[in-house]
């Protein structure tokens, strides 16, 4: 695991890929760290993430503002 400036550049672009579409887990396949290492320099970096999931059941959902 880096240290100081080296550190502080790799979380940002672990960053950056999550920020841009990749998961966790994809991230962690490609640097060969951990998924909680991955996770806990996210965190580090103040990364906002998105929710557990991520994809639709494939049920359609009911028209927003109900009927009536």
């Amino acid at each position: 695991m880096p240290k100081g400036p080296e550190r502080t550049r790799v979380v940002s672009e672990l960053r950056e890929l999550y920020e841009g579409g990749i998961s966790i887990r994809g991230i962690a396949s490609v640097t060969d760290w951990s998924y909680s290492t991955v996770h806990r320099l996210l965190t580090e970096a103040g990364t906002v993430f998105r929710p557990v999931g991520g994809g639709s059941t494939g049920r359609p959902q009911p028209p927003a503002g109900g009927s009536g």
